[in-house]
């Protein structure tokens, strides 16, 4: 029974991590960027909704103002910083990894001067819900389901909206898209803004389960490459079995062999699919 209650605590850790790969392969399967500063914009949400709570704002109202201003911070990075390299260089996604990989750096050092590096976490929702034989962390609960919320909501925008549409026909075809009228400066603006705003709500939601600090910033970064690897960089579906499987086999390896192993699952677990499947396990190897 207590395996099985790990499990399911593995499955509600996935589905955080879903939400912290959402905005990075939205961004990878929009603009083909792989954006090194993931981790930073996550660790700004956490702290800044910490902030707002330790100002008396309710967290859920702590949500929508990092989700806006997480969008705004992406805009202005997407307009001053990838969409210049992309418009000058040819060799922009080799520059816009290097671009995205100091600005990391400056955010995580930026974080360090305001919060510090001591980790914070917000005492909100302490109680336990108990189903069952089985108890699970009340905040814990409400966070995955606002992951849910948050992820399905994306999943609709991008199949059942005309912005949403012309961002996948933009990732397709750059050339048709601009045939038909789409703007595709716009467009990555737009992507890259919606991947910065879904970071910054999944660091909301993590500092209501565990505590964070800038220098963690590096490590959210590689558990989302890991889970968006596992599926398939840009497979929507297949990150969410990626999200489950890391969120498993890292509670599973905490249970068994304590928490080095289990901050070094990730790690390992990226190796492997780099050495075994590098087009993710969901993908079909090509006939």
């Amino acid at each position: 029974m207590t395996y099985v209650q790990v499990v399911l605590n593995g499955i509600l850790l996935g589905g955080f991590y879903l939400l912290m790969a959402q905005g990075l392969n939205l961004v990878f399967g929009v603009m083909g960027i792989v954006n090194l500063a993931h981790g930073a914009f996550i660790v700004l949400g956490g702290l800044g909704v910490f902030s707002l709570y330790e100002a008396g704002v309710n967290p859920f109202l702590g949500l929508v103002i990092v989700l806006i201003a997480g969008a705004a911070l992406g805009a202005l990075v997407q307009w001053a910083v990838i969409e210049r390299i992309r418009g000058t260089a040819k060799q922009h996604e080799l520059l816009t990894l290097m671009a995205t990989f100091g600005l990391s750096y400056i955010l995580i050092n930026i974080a360090q001067q305001v919060w510090g590096s001591n980790y914070r976490t917000i005492p909100f929702l302490q109680s336990a819900l108990t189903v069952g034989p089985f108890r699970f962390s009340l905040s814990l609960v409400v966070g995955v389901a606002l992951a849910a919320v948050i992820t399905l909501s994306i999943a609709f925008w991008l199949t059942r909206t005309r912005a949403g549409m012309s961002l996948r026909a933009q990732a397709q075809s750059p050339v048709g898209a601009g045939a038909c009228g789409i703007n595709p400066r716009r467009l990555r603006l737009v992507g890259f803004s919606v991947g910065a705003a879904v970071a910054a709500a999944a660091g909301m939601l993590l500092v209501m389960t565990q505590p964070i600090a800038p220098q963690e910033a590096t490590n959210f970064t590689i558990v989302a490459f890991v889970v968006i690897a596992l599926g398939g960089l840009g497979n929507y579906k297949g990150a969410v079995a990626g999200a489950v499987l890391v969120g498993v086999v890292q509670t599973l390896a905490g249970y068994q062999m304590g928490a080095v192993i289990q901050g070094a699952a990730p790690y390992l677990m990226l190796i492997l699919v780099m050495l075994f499947r590098p087009a993710g396990l969901l993908t079909r190897k090509a006939a």
